[in-house]
């Protein structure tokens, strides 16, 4: 984060240099832009993953929880700035329903986000991964 730019980042995104002063103060300013967008498209996909279950418990907890990782390892680089957010704990509202309680929710993606990390940095396999969502 140091090293960029908001003149690189219009090179990167393929808009004029002044382009992002028209729309952030700096640079702190595009991060957290970048951040809630990365939020909202994860809650998204956990949301879209979890309402053909809603209701169903477990089932749904674990598709969501399925859908935290995919997200977090094809989008890893998004993922890894969410790892700092501050908000980040508004996602365990979304297993909150059918985890019976916001206590166990936010348990419940306190364990998937523990997950994601863990395969983020290798120090878990997707197949151990695969078990534990399985309930082996």
């Amino acid at each position: 984060f140091d090293a960029l730019s908001l003149r690189a980042a219009a090179r990167r995104a393929g808009v004029s240099e002044a382009a992002p002063y028209r729309h952030f103060a700096d640079k702190a300013a595009l991060l957290d832009a970048v951040v809630a967008s990365a939020r909202m498209a994860l809650m998204d996909e956990i949301a879209a993953a979890m309402v053909p279950y809603r209701g169903e418990g477990r089932r749904a907890l674990q598709s969501g929880m399925r859908a935290l990782i995919n997200f977090a390892i094809e989008q890893a680089g998004r993922y890894q700035l969410l790892a700092s957010d501050p908000k980040l704990g508004e996602v365990a509202d979304l297993f909150a329903f059918d985890a019976g309680s916001d206590e166990k929710g936010l348990l419940i993606f306190a364990q998937a986000h523990g997950l994601a990390m863990m395969m983020l940095t290798k120090t878990i396999s997707d197949q151990q991964v695969i078990s534990i969502l399985a309930g082996d």
